[in-house]
């Protein structure tokens, strides 16, 4: 291993910070607010449920050829 010479740093140095671009996104990422070990409090996020209905008259209009 040529440690004495400048290029073999700068090159290897380049090839790990290549591998550390394309490892990131591999990498698992920790949530914020999630407790050690699985333990504690989480907090419950709540949201808006989304509506999925279907009325009558939207599916009249869209088959027109079916009606008597």
């Amino acid at each position: 291993m040529p440690a004495d010479d400048w290029q073999f740093w700068l090159v290897s140095a380049m090839a790990l910070g290549a591998l550390l671009v394309v490892a990131w996104p591999l990498l698992p990422r920790r949530r914020k607010d999630a407790a050690c070990c699985g333990g504690g409090a989480s907090k419950k996020r709540g949201g808006t449920k989304a509506r999925l209905t279907v009325s009558a008259s939207s599916m009249d209009r869209q088959s027109p050829s079916q009606s008597p």
